[in-house]
């Protein structure tokens, strides 16, 4: 009988503890969509700004994301990439404990490429006849780079800031 007394008294205490203990942390879920179609494999990078811990998930098949056992508070910022897509990053997100931030992500087609690529072979003159020399340059030109053309600057200038090209001769 001192026995059962002593287990029932064991549980008086127990119980209310279970029944006062709190979540502590967050988690953000939401899901990776481009035109209203899922992302799969996308990278979603969470960062608790202020003390610059990361945590990085990646979108399953259906384009859902979850991460949990983040800090209650924030901010946060989620930075979310996939192959041919541009890269979106959301800021100021403030966590509550115990609850879901949800997070529904659209991310736009990466557009065509705009840069120009020049590559060539310099020429050597070896008795007044012109050879191919063995060096190639490969240049990329951004548009950035056009645009801040110098008047009078013909292409061929740029090229030749370029760091891999290889000068006139």
């Amino acid at each position: 009988m001192k026995k059962l007394h002593l287990l029932c008294a064991a549980a008086a205490i127990v119980a209310p503890a279970t029944a006062f203990a709190q979540e502590t942390t967050s988690s953000i879920r939401g899901q990776v969509t481009s035109g209203g179609a899922p992302v799969a494999n996308a990278q979603v990078t969470i960062v608790h700004d202020p003390s610059g811990t990361t945590s990085t998930v990646d979108s399953d098949s259906s384009g859902a994301f979850s991460a949990s056992g983040l800090r209650v508070g924030g901010p946060y910022s989620v930075e979310v990439s996939a192959d041919g897509y541009d890269t979106i990053k959301i800021t100021d997100l403030y966590l509550t404990a115990g609850e879901a931030f949800r997070v529904p992500v659209e991310l736009p087609k990466q557009e065509a490429s705009k840069d120009i690529v020049v590559t060539g072979t310099r020429v050597q003159e070896v008795g007044g006849v012109q050879t191919p020399d063995t060096p190639k340059a490969k240049a990329v030109l951004t548009q950035e780079m056009i645009a801040r053309q110098n008047p009078g600057q013909t292409i061929l200038d740029t090229i030749n800031l370029v760091p891999t090209s290889l000068p006139e001769q």
